[in-house]
């Protein structure tokens, strides 16, 4: 309904659809939720390394730096990213450098709020060699290059496994 298969169109489809004519996709990643009313995108990685977002962009969870909703795979920046995941309301990326990046309706450990509307990627200062995010329902696990876990984020039902229902404002290992 909002354009989050790419193909074009706003019509579902119960058979698979090749996407455009590109061959060299290496990740995607669904995203968003029907509770939160934000509608539902899709984030990619080709080979070297660009990203690409379709779909509902109503919070910038595309991270075009627009509110606009895209029905087909459009570039987001020039940046290289080796991983990327989609969550509830926003989505998360790892830049080639480590970086870790969030856009969307973010909990952001920068400014200990919610970031409503980011629709750049904003660097999330307190981490870096990052190896894997995978986002939840507003909140984020990494993994870093030393193996160590962290997480931030919201924390109900204590999803984060800290041993309470604290939301995390700055990503803390566990």
């Amino acid at each position: 309904e909002t354009g989050q298969l790419g193909d074009g169109t706003s019509i579902s489809k119960n058979i698979p659809v090749q996407i455009g004519a590109d061959n060299n996709w290496a990740d995607v990643t669904p995203g968003g939720q029907n509770t939160t009313g934000d509608g539902y995108w899709t984030m990619a990685l080709k080979t070297d390394g660009t990203l690409w977002g379709w779909g509902k962009n109503n919070a910038g969870q595309l991270g075009d730096g627009t509110n606009i909703d895209r029905f087909t795979p459009t570039k987001i920046g020039n940046e290289t990213w080796k991983q990327i995941s989609a969550g509830n309301r926003a989505t998360n990326g790892i830049k080639m450098d480590g970086t870790l990046w969030s856009w969307g309706n973010i909990w952001n450990p920068n400014t200990n709020n919610y970031s409503w509307n980011t629709k750049n990627p904003l660097q999330i200062t307190a981490l870096v060699n990052c190896k894997q995010v995978i986002c939840g329902y507003d909140n984020a696990m990494i993994i870093k290059n030393d193996g160590t876990l962290w997480a931030y984020g919201n924390n109900s039902g204590d999803c984060l496994g800290i041993g309470g229902s604290t939301n995390l404002t700055v990503p803390l290992q566990k």
